[in-house]
């Protein structure tokens, strides 16, 4: 019974990572482009970056942002 409740925990997060737009910290937009937080920070800096949203005086990216973000790079380059 425990290992079925843990199957159904499993599937849950993984269609709530897939379907919500959550929220995420710098170091976790940075490991989605693939730069160090430290770049990321400056390509925010010099508006070089997916739109951010400030929470309490925390930044955080949506990931929906992120990923049209690259989308809309890709397609200019």
């Amino acid at each position: 019974m425990a290992l079925l409740r843990k199957s159904v925990e499993i599937a849950r997060d993984d269609y709530m990572s897939e379907h919500t737009d959550r929220l995420m910290t710098t170091e976790q937009a940075a490991g989605l482009l693939q730069v160090t937080p430290a770049a990321l920070r400056q390509m925010r800096y010099r508006r070089a970056a997916p739109p951010a949203i400030k929470l309490g005086g925390r930044v955080r990216y949506r990931r929906s942002d992120v990923l049209a973000w690259i989308e809309q790079c890709s397609e200019n380059s």
